[in-house]
């Protein structure tokens, strides 16, 4: 077999079935292998009920699904090969097609979309890449249902399947989709199309899907050059945020888009007034000229077959009941009541489902059944804190609404892209990036980035946000590197040792880069009693040289009587710590200190306080009584 391709779903390869004689593309499936084993059995049969469904799509705008199966544990898809180019080919601006071609061509897929939407299957991944091109004006749909089928994977961990720049707001938001949200994305392929760019063009996935969402597209009318005036009117209406301004269904999507291509400038007739002009061309008998009036008289001859068979029912009527008496239901029959059925299930299946606040039988297998023009009908379920509700509309008659759950809870790894950086979550150390977090979303959550050299980031994600909201709020954490300025440290006339915010700082070294802000230097000498702490502030880009000098030395001179008395000092409020034996003579930083001298051979002590001035001072004395 040799492979046509390869995408996120898998592989794809040319084939032959030998029992009909004819090359199929064979797809392959391995995004299972990608699957937590607790998960790949759903997501299986998932992909197989998706495919199957897809698989009753016939037309001649779609690839045709043949068969899908298993074989040694590998899923396949057996589909209708097709000779072609894919659109990415002319998305480039040297490639572009003429605008009229490209109009006809997106005309025909917005008709086989709208065929595939009343089948009640939606595609959710429409790119160029999954378009291919097959004659000049005609284009196929590739890979119907197997977006929805990999979507399992959202539910569980809040990430985007797809390509993100052609997602509908509400495809992002993980609303109830409808056909228009293909649409949406048809129409940002017809935007890329026409102008070889993307309406929503970002530097990453979370900048692209913000845009999408709260943005307007690129500006049209800035492309005049390159896109007719009919058809960037047509483009507003085509990417409109609110899908309820957008077209209601790829018929119309397609018959607007013609005009467009031809440059008519009037908007298309709505169905009623094309229904208005073919019934009143039908009623018209055709003109004929004067040598065709020999045949007139069929009109004559139908006319008076009418009135025979009035004045017939005329006669029942009479013999039955007075003209006059006629009861009104006869002249204005009650209208029949139409009843609608539309299948609702629920991802993760098996939640139960309610429908206007009742809980829905479960012998109706999901079914429910409603009356066209009556109340509104709202199925809702729940799961924990989720709600999800949908009013079913006459547009999901006879197809499935499908009420997506998000999960509860948000699984993956952050890395902030600062390695070691601390992680703070909900006021509690949560460790060093990059992290793996798992966070309970019916809860608030506050993140704390911090990282030496750079501003401190936070983002506070609300109580019920979704996994793909948490996912785009973390990637969106910037982090500004606070810039730097240079400490320098004089040299002194006795040896100190320096804390830099508490780090020791090596000995010798005088010159250090600090980030901006303020700091705090400690700086000591065990021998001299030293150890003070002063402030310095850092300018980025600036050098400071703080004033640091340690305070002058003075004389401590202790004589006792008798001698060989042990002597301790404290700074007050300090510990007392031994220094010497009496009589003592040594150099201490000036300053205020508590003295002890020891008898040893009774343990009496005395205590004072002196104040040591620089340089000399007068020698403390001190007499106990027990001396000879």
């Amino acid at each position: 077999m040799n492979e046509l391709g390869r995408g996120a779903m898998g592989h794809v390869f040319l084939a032959h079935d030998p029992e009909i004689d004819r090359n199929v593309a064979l797809k392959t499936i391995t995004i299972l292998s990608a699957v937590s084993d607790a998960d790949r059995q759903e997501t299986r049969d998932r992909v197989l009920r998706e495919a199957r469904a897809a698989g009753k799509l016939l037309h001649p705008g779609i690839v045709t699904l043949f068969d899908v199966g298993e074989a040694d544990g590998m899923l396949y898809l057996a589909m209708e090969h097709v000779e072609g180019q894919t659109l990415d080919t002319f998305c480039k601006p040297d490639t572009l097609l003429p605008a009229a071609i490209v109009a006809e061509m997106v005309a025909g897929i917005a008709e086989a979309l709208e065929y595939a939407h009343h089948q009640g299957i939606l595609h959710r991944d429409i790119k160029p890449a999954n378009l291919m091109r097959v004659s000049e004006t005609s284009a196929k749909i590739m890979d119907f249902g197997l977006a929805r089928a990999a979507e399992s994977q959202v539910t569980q961990d809040g990430a985007l399947f797809g390509t993100p720049s052609y997602m509908s707001p509400e495809q992002i938001r993980g609303d109830t989709l409808d056909g228009r949200s293909d649409l949406f994305s048809l129409g940002v392929v017809l935007f890329e199309l026409l102008t070889g760019e993307k309406p929503f063009a970002g530097d990453s996935v979370s900048s692209i899907i913000y845009r999408i969402v709260h943005e307007p597209p690129r500006d049209i009318d800035a492309l005049a050059d390159r896109v007719p005036a009919p058809l960037r009117s047509f483009l507003k209406r085509a990417l409109a945020k609110n899908p309820e301004d957008r077209f209601p269904q790829g018929g119309a999507f397609a018959a607007a888009l013609r005009q467009a291509g031809a440059g008519v400038a009037a908007a298309p007739l709505d169905a009623l007034s094309q229904l208005d002009a073919a019934l009143t061309e039908d009623a018209l008998p055709p003109r004929r000229s004067s040598r065709q009036r020999t045949s007139s008289s069929r009109p004559y001859i139908v006319s008076f077959l009418l009135l025979i068979a009035a004045g017939a029912l005329g006669w029942v009527f009479r013999d039955r009941l007075p003209l006059d008496r006629l009861p009104l239901d006869f002249l204005r029959p009650e209208p029949k009541i139409v009843w609608l059925e539309t299948t609702v299930r629920t991802e993760p299946p098996g939640l139960p489902v309610s429908v206007n606040g009742e809980p829905l039988d479960a012998a109706a297998t999901g079914l429910v059944r409603y009356a066209d023009g009556g109340d509104p009908v709202v199925v809702a379920t729940e799961q924990g804190c989720r709600t999800v509700e949908h009013t079913v509309t006459l547009e999901d008659a006879g197809g499935e609404v499908v009420l997506l759950v998000e999960s509860e809870r948000f699984t993956g790894t952050f890395d902030p892209g600062i390695a070691g950086a601390t992680v703070t979550l909900n006021g509690k150390r949560a460790g060093t990036a990059p992290l793996d977090l798992d966070l309970d979303l019916c809860e608030t959550n506050t993140l704390l980035v911090t990282a030496d050299g750079y501003r401190d980031a936070s983002v506070e994600l609300p109580a019920q946000a979704r996994p793909v909201e948490v996912r785009t709020a973390l990637a969106a954490l910037t982090f500004e590197q606070i810039p730097t300025g240079r400490l320098v440290l004089d040299d002194t006339n006795v040896s100190l040792v320096y804390y830099i915010d508490g780090n020791r700082l090596k000995r010798g070294v005088r010159e250090i880069d600090l980030a901006e802000g303020r700091h705090k230097i400690r700086f000591k000498n065990d021998t001299y009693w030293i150890d003070e702490t002063r402030s310095v502030d850092i300018t980025g880009g600036q050098t400071l040289t703080p004033d640091l000098k340690p305070p002058a030395l003075s004389t401590l001179v202790v004589q006792a009587f008798p001698a060989n008395c042990k002597i301790y000092l404290r700074k007050p409020g300090g510990q007392w710590k031994y220094v010497d034996d009496t009589p003592a003579r040594r150099q201490l930083a000036a300053g205020t200190y508590d003295v002890r001298v020891t008898f040893n051979a009774t343990g009496e002590s005395k205590d004072q306080t002196v104040k040591l001035a620089p340089g000399s001072n007068a020698p403390i004395r001190v007499s106990f009584s027990g001396g000879s």
